[in-house]
Formats: structure tokens, sequence, C-alpha cells
């Protein structure tokens, strides 16, 4: 009921958003406080925040994070880079990585990316949403 009302309050092509949504989020978006606003249904004023655009995600750390050695994951490193040849060769190729959390998926595209410091390519690497995990292509 308090999204629809802010829905409802907010203007063409903004969003709104609460303290509670805030807490969750704010690493993920840059805000401005939109200041307290008395909402139908709500006991008291509630803060109202401008959601202005999403924060650039930073890469995946190089040196800043410690790494200890690179194990058992030879046999997707390898069809990694066979796929990266290929594609050099003009066959295009899509890749997606997925598995559990801590099953090192970021650090094996990592450890890719960093094998193609010498070769110019453009390199993309997305990210879902954790609560759409159980939706293909879910985010």
């Amino acid at each position: 009921m308090l999204a629809a009302r802010l829905q409802y309050l907010a203007d063409p092509d903004a969003v709104l958003a609460t303290e509670t949504t805030l807490r969750q989020a704010r690493r993920h978006m840059r805000i401005k406080a939109a200041g307290p606003m008395s909402i139908t249904g709500q006991p008291t004023s509630i803060n109202i925040y401008t959601i202005n655009e999403l924060a650039t995600r930073r890469p995946f750390p190089t040196s800043a994070r410690p790494h200890g050695r690179f194990v058992g994951r030879d046999r997707e490193l390898t069809t990694l880079h066979e796929l990266f040849d290929q594609a050099k060769e003009g066959r295009g190729q899509v890749v997606v990585v997925v598995g559990e959390a801590g099953m090192g998926k970021s650090r094996l595209l990592y450890e890719f990316h960093r094998n193609l410091s010498n070769n110019q390519a453009t390199y993309l690497e997305g990210h879902c949403l954790p609560y759409g995990h159980t939706i293909t292509w879910g985010a």
C-alpha cells in the first residue's frame, strides 16, 4: 500500500523510496532527500528520497584483495579461453556462469579477465539480483 502511494506521488519518470528501502540498497543507487511527507494511511510523516540513478558497480578487485592459489577450475578456465578463441575467429559467444554462492564464479571470471590483458577485447560482465534466482534470466 505504501509503495502504491509513493508511486502515485512520484513525478513522471521518477522513483521514490523510504528509509527502509535505502537501508537495503543504498550502495546501489544515488539518492536525493525529498523531505518528510504525510502519506494517507501512515500515522506520522515519512522521510522520502528520490532515486536519481543506479550507482555504477565497482569492478572486481584486482590487487586490493589478497587471493590464494587458484585451484580446481582448470577445466572451466580452459573452456572460457577456448570460447574466447572462437569469438576472435568471428564465431560469437555468450557465456553464462551460474552456481551457488561461494563456488568461485567471481574468482573464475577474475582469473579469465586477468589473462585477457594482452588481447584487444571488450569484456562485459553482468550480475543478476539474488531474489530472482529461481527465474531464468530473472534480473
